[in-house]
Parts: C-alpha cells; structure tokens; sequence
C-alpha cells in the first residue's frame, strides 16, 4: 500500500506506534513525526481527525497527549524510576485533589542525589509534580 493511500488516521496510528511513548504521543510529536514523514501540514484537519478518533474510540486522549487502546510500550529502561518508600505516614490515606506535605530525595542509581526537599508541598493529581 502506498502513503498516498493511507488515510491520516492510518498515518497517526503510524507516528504513535514509532514513538512508542508509555505516556502516549503528544500532539507536538505527532504534528512533527507527520511533517517530517509525510509533508503534511493541515493542522485544522488532524485536530478533526484525533477528535473524531477519540469520539470513536480508535484512540485515547489523556490531556494531550494521544493512544492507541490495547497497546502499551515499556519506558527505556534508563528512564524508570524506583520508589521507595521508607517511613509510612499514620494519618487517612491522600486521594486525587489532595494537597500533601513531603519529604523526599531523588538518588540516581549509583547513589548521587539529584534533587532533595524537607518539606515539599503539592495537590495530588494538581500537574504540579512529575507522575510516577
């Protein structure tokens, strides 16, 4: 099959799936893999076309970024991170919308500490922190 027959659905599907981002393709990234790939511009259109796709449910939109249902990809292994956590507060456990006070420090794995914080204030689920 040709790239002039393949749809800009079809073409989407092709950009998400060679990212292979665990947290779904941005809408920045699949605007350039569709430029670089296929010259293709219209972003009136594709915004149509991911709507249409969420609407349908060929995709999943998660704020902006963009996957396809069923399939998942590993993150590189030198970008997981490990959590551990070392002393378990006693009061009722913080759900979404929370606003919690902690304490952290984040060790690369040979032992260097990147970034530390005593008391460190944030709202759950607020996009004020990196998820993991």
């Amino acid at each position: 099959m040709s790239s002039s027959k393949k749809t800009l659905l079809d073409k989407v599907f092709m950009g998400i799936r060679v990212l292979e981002s665990p947290t779904g393709a941005s809408l920045a990234s699949i605007k350039k893999y569709l430029k670089q790939e296929h010259q293709f511009e219209a972003n009136a259109r594709l915004l149509q076309t991911l709507k249409k796709a969420v609407q349908d449910k060929k995709l999943e939109q998660d704020k902006s970024s963009y996957k396809i249902p069923g399939e998942t990809y590993a993150p590189p292994a030198d970008m997981t991170v490990t959590i551990e956590n070392e002393e378990k507060g006693a009061g009722k456990a913080a759900a979404s919308g929370d606003t919690v006070t902690m304490k952290y420090e984040g060790r690369l794995e040979d032992g260097t500490v990147f970034d530390s914080a005593d008391r460190f204030k944030f709202t759950i689920d607020g996009g004020e922190v990196i998820k993991g």
